[in-house]
């Protein structure tokens, strides 16, 4: 499995488990552009909900947009030299927000005592902000989306250097 579909899997068994059969192949497609990445993507005047090619479209290809379009912070913050700060204070966002049973829905002001003048934790505010507001934008619910924006960073500090690859493959750029 290549880079792309790997990093692909990984994000779909973490954010969107119903998706991982088929997350390698939808990641190479997003990657390849054209119009295989128009392919994962809904046609204008289709109905959402509807029977055909748009009732196939899952959360992984808005993930992945997500994601390339947010690459150039992302990538930022997977090379800021305080990083087992950004490791901590993203794992304590994940666990703050992760629905418990009986919970209410995560609060969007429910944020940990991190300093807010930190360049690390402004560049990790930032990201989860960008993550957050695209996936959203894309339709995905405010308080899911937060919480896919935590487990997507926390899934991409797992391994910076690759995640930082896979980021610019994502995107169709070639390491320079």
């Amino acid at each position: 499995m290549d880079l792309v579909g790997g990093w692909a899997l990984k994000i779909a068994k973490r954010v969107a488990p119903e998706e991982a059969d088929f997350a390698a192949e939808v990641g190479q497609a997003f990657a390849s552009g054209g119009r295989a990445r128009a392919a994962l993507f809904p046609r204008p005047g289709a109905e959402p909900g509807g029977w055909g090619p748009t009732a196939l479209i899952g959360d992984l290809p808005v993930i992945l947009r997500a994601l390339a379009d947010c690459a150039e912070s992302l990538r930022y913050l997977l090379g800021t030299p305080q990083l087992a700060n950004i490791v901590a204070i993203v794992s304590l966002g994940v666990a703050m927000r992760r629905p418990k049973s009986g919970d209410r829905e995560p609060d969007a002001e429910n944020d940990s005592d991190e300093r807010p003048g930190d360049p690390e934790t402004v560049a990790l505010h930032s990201a989860v902000e960008q993550l957050r507001g695209r996936l959203a934008n894309d339709g995905m619910p405010r308080p899911r989306a937060e919480l896919v924006a935590y487990e997507l960073l926390d899934e991409l500090l797992s391994d910076p250097a690759a995640a930082s690859e896979f980021l610019r493959a994502l995107k169709g750029e070639s390491r320079g």
